[in-house]
């Protein structure tokens, strides 16, 4: 089992799930099953989060 520390640390570290997963050694889905199970925004969804109120706050 992957501790959730480390999950949040390397989502937080790499741009792309693809890349993150790569770093901890599982595939792409096993970090979002991860991440789903800890409450942890992937890389892809934080950057979706990050680009929906960058559009919010130019409206």
């Amino acid at each position: 089992m992957i501790p959730q520390s480390r999950v949040a640390q390397v989502a937080r570290m790499y741009r792309t799930t693809r890349e993150a997963a790569a770093a901890m050694g599982i595939t792409p889905s096993a970090l979002a099953r991860l991440c789903q199970r800890y409450g942890i925004a992937t890389p892809s969804g934080r950057r979706r989060q990050t680009t929906q109120a960058d559009k919010a706050r130019a409206a």
